[in-house]
């Protein structure tokens, strides 16, 4: 009897510490809110390419329908080139410009020439002001600029989501998994700028250099090796090997 209570206590204290381990050990697996994050993060660059589609579908049509969307061409004050202008102020620098170059000549013909181009840049300016207007009021009865606006809002939360991800420590292989696929991503179609305001603020590569280090010492501390070894191609490459740390004969190029 005595062995009984005893094997039975031995076994209510190994299964007590197995829940304990097990309590501990679980929220591990789940603590990680990177797949998360990440999963919102698709739904939202998925979301954004729908908007886009439709806005670009409508742009298509109304550029099919109207000349709202037609580009402002001209030739610059020197004639020597054709220029684009996006607004009625580049026109009438342009045309500032024109008409200081106008000096040969007599008097009569000097005035006669200004006013000559005077009347064209002022026919440009109407035409351009009417295509604005129009391309306004076209804008906002398609609901084309809503549907931009809301895309644009999209992949701008896209882009905090990634930077969420990978600047918030992974401490599980789930996680670690998730940083590489930013890592690719990234590699893929280009780092985005934190603040797209300041492209000064940082640069890509160190973007990478800091998500490719932060994925590598996370494995390393999953696997119980040394978080700090890395390799440079001025150094001899480092292996594991019997859970130490030997160098390699080969040497990277």
């Amino acid at each position: 009897m005595e062995k009984i209570t005893r094997r039975t206590a031995l076994m209510g204290t190994a299964a007590a510490v197995a829940v304990t381990a097990t309590a501990t050990a679980a929220p591990a697996l789940v603590s990680d809110p990177h797949i998360a994050w990440l999963e919102k993060s698709r739904r939202a660059i998925s979301e954004a390419g729908a908007l886009f589609k439709k806005s670009g579908a409508i742009e298509d049509e109304l550029r099919r329908t109207t000349d709202a969307y037609a580009v402002t061409e001209l030739l610059d004050p020197h004639g020597q080139r054709k220029i684009f202008v996006e607004s009625v102020s580049q026109i009438e620098s342009v045309r500032d410009q024109a008409l200081s170059d106008i000096w040969i000549g007599s008097p009569y013909m000097i005035a006669e020439k200004k006013a000559r181009k005077t009347a064209n840049y002022d026919r440009m300016i109407s035409d351009f002001t009417r295509r604005k207007a129009l391309r306004k009021e076209l804008e906002d009865s398609t609901g084309i600029t809503d549907l931009n606006r809301r895309a644009f809002a999209l992949m701008d939360q896209e882009r905090k989501l990634d930077f969420l991800i990978t600047d918030t420590p992974a401490t599980t292989l789930e996680g670690a998994y998730v940083q590489a696929i930013i890592l690719h991503k990234w590699l893929h179609d280009g780092t985005p700028r934190r603040d797209p305001e300041n492209v000064q603020l940082t640069t890509d590569e160190q973007e990478l250099m800091n998500l490719s280090s932060r994925v590598t010492s996370t494995l390393a501390a999953l696997v119980g090796k040394d978080t700090n070894i890395g390799f440079s191609r001025y150094q001899k490459l480092e292996t594991f090997e019997g859970g130490k740390i030997k160098a390699s004969r080969a040497a990277l190029s």
